[in-house]
């Protein structure tokens, strides 16, 4: 930003930002990663395929979840009770490669979670970012979801309605997915988690990201003008917390957190962002999880990166909300059937 801002400072402004460091981080270091590699397969130096495979390797965590393709799950939606299920043949089965080389329409669910590293247990943390992606290279472009970290909805398997945030509390990756597909009733292909840890790295790393502003707000000692800004990983941190102070409230948050994401891709495809790649990895290493392997991310590269030039954003689901021993967010079913059929569509289901 060209104008100077000034911080707060003190020990408790520290920590209040390290507790809410935006979550958001998992759809941008994953995709910053895929920018890097695609730069990298050209020829940029063999030293950078070994360095981002050793971490693309420790990143990767296969999750046992309901599939979606080749089967259904039960849910308590008249409408879909009614309708026939027809089991799949097990020879017909799609798995996420077969998409990926094949170049079909698929799924990724990013999961941001409150938990400090991934030597901790699941049910130390929330996943208080959900980002629903849909890639189609043939339409060359990427749907965006975000869901209310409050929605009210059913724990997969559970029969406990509650936040969604919590499924990642109670079973990790594997009932955050189930919960979301089920919810959702479409697949997920693939799926990224990441910690807060590596947000204000990976801006940095790219070397800051410049987005639009609709209205001059101020947060956490920084202020943000009316237009275009450049903002550098901190200054990113508070541009994505704030919602108090904004007339769409979550609406507008995750527009500008959307905002960010698609940047920082953008920004790693760049030979700047390539240079910088070494800090790209040490901010993402330790702080992902992936069921996507270095071969599947070599394959996406090829096939789904010019979607990040045509980004569709979805609002983030209408609802309203009620207390009931907590604050809760009630989601509008005609709402939610709506954005159901236009991902449907995207994904190109029967």
């Amino acid at each position: 930003m060209s104008q100077k801002r000034r911080k707060q400072k003190g020990q408790s402004s520290d920590t209040a930002r390290n507790r809410f460091i935006f979550k958001k981080s998992l759809a941008i270091t994953i995709f910053s990663l895929f920018m890097i590699l695609i730069l990298s397969a050209g020829g940029l130096a063999v030293k950078v395929m070994a360095d981002v495979t050793k971490s693309m390797d420790r990143m990767y965590q296969e999750v046992s979840i309901i599939d979606m393709r080749n089967s259904s799950i039960e849910v308590d939606d008249p409408v879909e009770k009614e309708r026939p299920k027809q089991p799949k043949k097990e020879e017909s089965a799609v798995t996420k490669e077969d998409l990926v080389s094949n170049a079909k329409p698929m799924a990724m669910l990013l999961i941001g979670t409150d938990t400090g590293d991934f030597g901790r247990t699941a049910v130390n943390g929330l996943s208080d970012t959900l980002i629903y992606v849909v890639l189609n290279p043939g339409k060359q472009r990427m749907s965006i979801l975000s869901i209310p970290r409050d929605s009210y909805v059913e724990i997969y398997g559970t029969g406990t309605w509650t936040k969604i945030n919590a499924a990642y509390s109670y079973g990790g990756a594997e009932l955050c997915i189930n919960t979301v597909q089920q919810l959702l009733q479409l697949p997920v292909d693939a799926y990224a988690v990441v910690n807060f840890k590596g947000f204000q790295n990976v801006i940095d790393a790219v070397g800051g990201v410049t987005v639009e502003n609709s209205f001059t707000f101020s947060w956490d000692g920084f202020t943000f003008p009316e237009g275009t800004v450049t903002l550098n990983g901190e200054e990113a941190l508070a541009f994505c917390r704030m919602r108090k102070n904004d007339p769409e409230g979550d609406f507008g948050r995750s527009r500008r957190q959307r905002d960010v994401i698609v940047a920082v891709a953008k920004k790693a495809t760049t030979l700047a962002g390539a240079l910088n790649y070494q800090e790209l990895l040490d901010a993402v290493s330790g702080n992902v999880l992936t069921n996507v392997d270095m071969s599947m991310a070599m394959d996406m590269i090829s096939r789904y990166s010019p979607c990040l030039n045509n980004v569709i954003n979805h609002d983030t689901l209408v609802g309203y909300g009620f207390s009931n021993n907590g604050w809760y967010y009630q989601l509008d079913e005609a709402n939610l059937a709506q954005v159901r059929q236009e991902l449907r569509e995207e994904l190109e289901l029967d």
